[in-house]
Order: structure tokens, then sequence, then C-alpha cells
């Protein structure tokens, strides 16, 4: 899993994060997968409104959290997770 956050991270505002399944062979244009999204907060904690499924067909697709304006500053870990394979992807972001 291939996964990029697009754009600065601002209060009030969506994350947006592209997100790309790679393979050793090539990936069709019917393959459907389903990531579980997971994101912990700065406390180390599930915040459990942010969790969700993203739905991925050819490979590609997008996930798109909102981010309240008084949501904690500091390290936010954004989990995606193949549910399919179980394959994973981390991404960290820094809230200020």
């Amino acid at each position: 899993i291939r996964a990029e956050i697009v754009g600065k991270v601002k209060r009030g505002e969506d994350l947006v994060a592209n997100v790309e399944l790679v393979a050793d062979g090539k990936i069709n244009d019917e393959e459907k997968h389903f990531l579980r999204v997971a994101v912990t907060g700065p406390d180390g904690k599930e915040v459990t409104a942010l969790r969700r499924f993203v739905f991925v067909a050819a490979g590609k697709g997008e996930v798109r959290l909102p981010i309240a304006y008084d949501d904690p500053a500091g390290r936010w870990t954004i989990v995606l997770k193949d549910v399919a394979t179980g394959l994973e992807k981390r991404l960290t972001v820094g809230l200020h």
C-alpha cells in the first residue's frame, strides 16, 4: 500500500490522502478492495469517529478525514489496512 497526504493538514478542513495498491503483477481495472482506516490521536487512543472503510477500485482510492477546529495538537497516526490481505500502511501527521 502506498499512501501520501495531499497538501497541508489544517484544522477545520479535511485531511486527504491518495492511496494506491501495488503488487508484483498488474492490478486490473476490475479489482476491488476495502481499506479499514483507523486514526490514533496524540494521546495514543483511537478516535472512533474517524474510523471508516475506504473503497479502492483498480488499485486507487482516496481517504478523506474531517479535522475539527478543536482537535488536539500533536502527532496523529493513520493506519490503512487492506481487508483482503491484511497488509498495512501507517501515516503520521503533525497537527499544530
